[in-house]
């Protein structure tokens, strides 16, 4: 068996400040390739599963996909302990493939230049061929915001609106949310001659996906 695969990938990445406490980043990445494959049984009976009939089989498919990912970014400092970070951002993902196979019985030659699938060149009866793609895309909108008051207490949330195509029209759009709350204990004023514990966090959070 013979196998060809070529595939080319890649990703580019902007980023613009607007302000020293905001920035836009933007990315896009790509994903393609093309492969192909040549198979040939040959008649075995010696084997301990015997093979007494010969056979070929080929396949060729192709596949792309692209992902562009805009956010808007925001990092500010308040009154020196009131930390903020904000993101608001865009993404969407597109994927194509496609591909087809066919296979084919009882050649009438060996030589490899006779291997096609052909009903002159084999057992006409088990020539079989198909065929098979897929196609997907997502479109999101989502968001995130973290906030904590002297690297002791946090507060973060998320939100992502996404409108999949994999799961029909039924479906729609779904959205997806989850939020959390932190105690960095070891930050706290009565902490600081403590040697033996130098980093103890506490976190709850609840998320849907």
């Amino acid at each position: 068996r013979r196998n060809r695969n070529t595939r080319v990938f890649g990703n580019a990445f902007a980023r613009v400040d607007l302000t020293e406490a905001i920035w836009t980043n933007s990315s896009l990445g790509i994903n393609a390739g093309e492969g192909a494959s040549r198979g040939w049984t040959p008649i075995r009976p010696e084997d301990s599963e015997p093979s007494l009939v010969n056979g070929i089989n080929e396949s060729n498919n192709y596949f792309t996909s692209w992902t562009i990912t805009k956010t808007l970014n925001l990092q500010q400092t308040f009154a020196e302990q009131h930390n903020l970070s904000l993101l608001a951002g865009h993404e969407a993902i597109h994927s194509r493939s496609r591909g087809i196979s066919g296979s084919m019985n009882g050649l009438v030659s060996t030589d490899v230049n006779a291997r096609y699938i052909q009903a002159a060149l084999g057992d006409p009866a088990t020539r079989n061929v198909g065929s098979s793609g897929g196609l997907s895309a997502l479109l999101s909108w989502f968001g995130k915001a973290d906030y904590n008051f002297a690297g002791r207490y946090y507060l973060s949330g998320t939100l992502r609106h996404d409108g999949p195509t994999r799961l029909g029209e039924a479906f729609g759009w779904g959205t997806c949310r989850s939020f959390s709350l932190g105690w960095r204990v070891s930050e706290e004023p009565r902490m600081a001659a403590n040697n033996f514990i130098t980093n103890l966090m506490l976190r709850a959070g609840w998320g849907i996906t």
